[in-house]
């Protein structure tokens, strides 16, 4: 697993041309249509809007075995997750996933997750920055992503800087992070980047080798595509990893350690300061925040904001 940012701009690409580009579950920039029967006889639709202000827009609706529309929302890219037919909130009811997004390449990624039978139907509304996946794991949903908080932390280039595993789980509307219930999957990537690193290039990262001078915080500016500079922003991106894996996998006390043990004195105080900052406004606050305009329902309200966790 390794949780840098080339890994998120590749699942990003393939995400958006696949799932959204072609659309094979819904409707892209007014193309596609899409039907499922649902249980209990509900169903789900998706097509183009035909009398849509704007050019390329598309509607995923929810129907009730009555016929009465129970959700619907309107987006240039609609389309049903795969993970629907599936408890995804541990209520014992099926649940239903549809993902909307705004036109190739702006963000955001929002996901609607409709319980048929309740009212308001719209049980949980979650919008990031990031793509999430949806998957079944040890008997319940997990729900997954990269967070990209930490691009470009404190003037790493993207390609260095690391985008660490967020783990969730949903309990009726409210979203619980769960990262610690799977610290070995934390654990074999942290083990994997502690081994990249020569011990000479942490000792020079760390200012404590021969060549002396306290370079933790990576001065390197007009060198970034030197030899030098790149190993050393590699290195800084490598111990951000490190210590994000301890964070994210629920040993805050392991992760300051390791920031001590790696990063120059007392450079390293400044950016744990600067992690936690991060970290805050990152894809764990996202995943619990109210959008900025919620969407128009059919005839019901969006699910209340649920309590940070």
């Amino acid at each position: 697993m390794k949780l840098q940012v080339t890994f998120l701009a590749a699942f990003l690409a393939v995400f958006c041309t696949l799932s959204f580009a072609a659309a094979p579950n819904g409707c892209a920039q007014g193309s596609g249509e899409y039907h499922r029967d649902l249980a209990g006889g509900n169903k789900v639709d998706f097509a183009p809007v035909a009398d849509a202000a704007g050019p390329a827009q598309c509607r995923g609706v929810v129907t009730a075995a009555d016929g009465t529309t129970i959700f619907e929302i309107t987006a240039p890219e609609v389309l049903l997750n795969e993970i629907t037919g599936t408890d995804i909130n541990a209520d014992g009811k099926l649940d239903v996933v549809i993902e909307s997004h705004r036109a190739h390449g702006q963000c955001c990624f929002t996901y609607s997750v409709v319980t048929p039978g309740l009212t308001p139907a719209l049980v949980k509304e979650i919008t990031t920055s990031v793509p999430l996946n949806f998957e079944e794991r040890d008997g319940t949903v997990q729900i997954t992503g990269h967070d990209n908080a930490f691009i470009g932390f404190d003037g790493l280039p993207d390609e260095f800087s690391p985008t660490p595993l967020a783990i969730f789980r949903l309990r009726g509307s409210s979203v619980y992070y769960v990262g610690q219930a799977y610290w070995h999957d934390y654990e074999l990537d942290l083990n994997e980047a502690r081994n990249s690193i020569p011990r000479s290039r942490l000792e020079k990262f760390k200012g404590t080798s021969a060549s002396g001078g306290s370079i933790g915080n990576v001065n390197t500016q007009g060198k970034a595509d030197s030899l030098e500079g790149r190993e050393m922003y590699s290195t800084k991106g490598t111990v951000l990893q490190i210590v994000l894996d301890y964070l994210y996998g629920g040993k805050g006390q392991e992760a300051w350690k390791a920031l001590q043990e790696m990063w120059a004195y007392p450079d390293y105080i400044r950016v744990r300061q600067l992690i936690l900052q991060a970290r805050s406004r990152g894809l764990m606050s996202e995943v619990n925040r109210q959008p900025a305009k919620p969407q128009q329902q059919a005839g019901v309200e969006t699910a209340p904001k649920a309590t940070q966790q």
